[in-house]
């Protein structure tokens, strides 16, 4: 069984792109209160 999310995905899946993309954006500044809460769950992938 894998021990992370990150080990269950391909290099060159989709999610990767839309995570890097995801981590370029100012989170805050486009409204979202809870967004860097959500931002360091997911830098883990």
């Amino acid at each position: 069984m894998p021990k992370s999310l990150d080990q269950c995905m391909p290099q060159d899946h989709i999610c990767r792109g839309i995570n890097a993309f995801t981590q370029t954006l100012d989170i805050q500044k486009l409204g979202y209160k809870y967004g860097m809460y959500s931002l360091m769950l997911f830098a883990r992938l």
